[in-house]
C-alpha cells in the first residue's frame, strides 16, 4: 500500500526518506541530523510519497508527483558555448527548471538576426527570455520586444538595486527602459599621460584636434593610425549620440559628426607600421598621445599603470561620450508576451546574484559587493611552485615581440582609479554593425577624395533614417 507521512522536524539536506514498507520513526539527513516521521491519515499534511525519492526545497517537501517542472525557452541569435555552460550551472542549482535554447540563426532569417524574433513576438509568440548576446545594441531593443527590467527590480522585495552600479544599468537603458541587462560589462575608453590632458575642460573633437595639433610634430595619436582606423575607433565609441531611438531620428548632419570626419581625414591613407616599432616604449615615453583600451577586469587599471611606468595617466574616453559601457555575450531580456514572466525573472536574477557576479561573471561585475570581492582577491599576491621555489603568479598584457606588462597584485590606487572610472560611465557603446557598415561604406569615398564632406554626411543621414525606420517596424 502507499504510505503517507507527515514531516514534524527537519534539519539539513534530506536524502531518501522512505521506500515501500518498513518505514521507521526516524531517518537521518545527509549531514547526520535526525528527522522524525509520523504516520498520518491526513492527506493535507504533506501529500504522498511514492517509490521515487522527494527532496526539500525552500523548506517545503516536494515529491515527484507534486513538483512541476518549469520549462523556459531562451532565444539566442548565435551559438554560445559559454552561455550554455552557465545555463547548465543554473539547472544544477535549480532542478525544478528546464531551459530550452532556441537558435534564431541569421543564416536562416536574413541579415538582421532579430528579424524572426520580431515577427514571432509581434504575433504574440516567441521565447520567454532573449539573450541578445554580442549582437546587443540599442537598435536591437528599440522595437520594444521585451519588458522593462527596472519594473521587475522595483517590485521584487528581495532585489536591492542599490547593491548595483545604477549608473551602469542606466547606461544600458533606452528611453529609461532597461529592455535587457548584461551579466557583466567592460569599459571602453582611451587613456593618456595626464600632462597632455590636464587643461581639458570640454572633451570633444575640437579639443582632441587642438591637442593633436600641439604635439603632432614629434608625436603620434596612436600606433597604426590611418584615416579609416581613426574614424572607426572614434565612431564606435560615439555613434550612439547620433541616434535617437525614442523619436527614430538621427543626426549625422551635425557639426560634431562633420568634425569627426575632418579629424580622421588628417591621417595617412594607409596604416604606417615598422617592424622595429616598440609599442610599450611609445606609450611609456608618451610618444603616443592616446591608448585605446577596454577595461574588462579588476586588473586593467593596474596593468595600465605598469605600462606607463607609474606615470600619472587619465582616462578621458571618447570625445563627447567619455567612458562607455560595453556588454559581453550574455545580455538578457524578458519577452513582453511571455506567460512565465515571474519564472523568467528568477532565471535572469540568477545572473545578477552576488555569488554569480563574484565567481562567474565574465567581465566587470554589476554588483558592488561582487566587485569588492574581486578587488580584495586581486590585491593579494598568490604564489605557485616552480623549480622547487615559490614564485608569484603574474597577470600579463602582451605586445608582440616585446616583454609583457606584468603585475602580481593591484594597489589601492589601482582600485580607487577603477571605481572612479566605473562611476564616470553614463553611456553604452554597443554597435549595430548593420548600421555601422552603412557609415563605413560612405566615408571611404570622402577619405579617398571622391566625395565632398557635405555630400557625404547628407547621404549618411538619408540612408540611416531609412535603416532606423526598418529596424523598429
Amino acid at each position: 500500500m502507499r504510505r503517507m507521512i507527515r514531516l514534524v522536524t527537519f534539519a539539513g539536506l534530506i536524502g531518501i526518506v522512505c521506500l515501500w514498507g518498513g518505514c521507521g520513526n526516524k531517518e537521518e539527513t545527509l549531514d547526520g541530523h535526525e528527522m522524525q516521521l509520523m504516520e498520518s491519515e491526513d492527506v493535507a499534511d504533506i501529500g504522498y510519497l511514492s517509490t521515487e525519492a522527494g527532496y526539500m526545497s525552500a523548506g517545503v517537501w516536494q515529491t515527484a508527483e507534486t513538483q512541476e517542472e518549469i520549462v523556459l525557452t531562451v532565444g539566442v541569435v548565435s551559438e554560445n558555448s559559454d552561455f550554455q555552460k552557465k545555463i547548465d550551472l543554473f539547472e544544477q542549482e535549480h532542478p525544478e527548471y528546464k531551459i530550452e535554447v532556441q537558435l534564431y540563426d541569421p543564416a536562416d532569417y536574413g541579415e538582421d538576426p532579430f528579424t524572426q524574433l520580431k515577427m514571432e513576438i509581434a504575433a504574440g509568440k516567441g521565447p520567454d527570455v532573449i539573450n541578445f548576446g554580442s549582437d546587443y545594441s540599442e537598435s536591437a531593443v528599440a522595437a520594444r520586444l521585451t519588458d522593462d527590467l527596472f519594473e521587475y527590480m522595483e517590485e521584487d522585495e528581495a532585489f536591492h538595486i542599490e547593491d548595483y552600479f545604477e549608473n551602469i544599468l542606466q547606461a544600458f537603458a533606452v528611453d529609461r527602459n532597461l529592455a535587457a541587462v548584461p551579466e557583466s560589462y567592460s569599459i571602453g575608453t582611451a587613456a593618456g599621460l595626464k600632462q597632455y590632458y590636464s587643461d581639458v575642460e570640454e572633451w570633444d573633437f575640437a579639443t582632441l584636434a587642438e591637442i593633436y595639433d600641439s604635439y603632432c610634430a614629434d608625436h603620434i595619436l596612436y600606433p597604426g593610425e590611418s584615416k579609416l582606423d581613426v574614424f572607426s575607433f572614434l565612431c564606435t565609441g560615439t555613434i550612439a549620440q547620433y541616434l535617437d531611438w525614442q523619436t527614430v531620428e538621427c543626426h549625422f548632419d551635425s557639426e560634431e559628426f562633420a568634425a569627426l570626419l575632418q579629424f580622421a581625414d588628417r591621417f595617412p591613407e594607409q596604416m604606417i607600421y615598422s617592424e622595429d616599432m616598440k609599442l610599450r616604449k611609445l606609450f611609456a615615453e608618451g610618444t603616443a598621445l592616446l591608448y585605446r583600451t577596454s577595461i574588462s577586469s579588476v586588473w586593467g587599471t593596474g596593468l595600465d599603470r605598469e605600462m606607463y611606468a607609474g606615470q600619472e595617466i587619465v582616462y578621458h574616453g571618447y570625445p563627447v561620450t567619455g567612458n562607455v559601457a560595453e556588454s559581453g555575450n550574455i545580455v538578457l531580456g524578458i519577452n513582453c508576451n511571455s506567460d512565465q514572466k515571474a519564472e523568467s525573472w528568477e532565471f535572469i536574477k540568477y545572473f545578477l546574484s552576488e555569488t554569480y557576479q563574484a565567481e562567474k561573471a565574465n567581465n566587470l561585475p554589476l554588483h558592488r559587493g561582487a566587485l569588492q570581492k574581486r578587488i580584495e582577491a586581486a590585491s593579494q599576491i598568490t604564489y605557485t611552485e616552480r623549480s622547487s621555489e615559490k614564485v608569484p603568479v603574474m597577470k600579463e598584457r602582451y605586445f608582440e615581440g616585446e616583454d609583457p606588462v606584468q603585475i602580481a597584485a593591484i594597489t589601492k590606487e589601482d582600485a580607487d582609479t577603477l571605481y572612479e572610472l566605473i562611476e564616470s560611465v553614463h553611456a553604452a557603446a554597443d554597435v549595430d554593425y548593420s548600421l555601422y557598415n552603412i557609415i563605413l561604406e560612405e566615408v571611404q569615398a570622402y577619405f579617398s577624395g571622391d566625395k565632398e564632406l557635405e555630400d557625404t554626411v547628407d547621404v549618411i543621414q538619408s540612408r540611416m533614417k531609412v535603416a532606423m525606420a526598418e529596424k523598429i517596424r
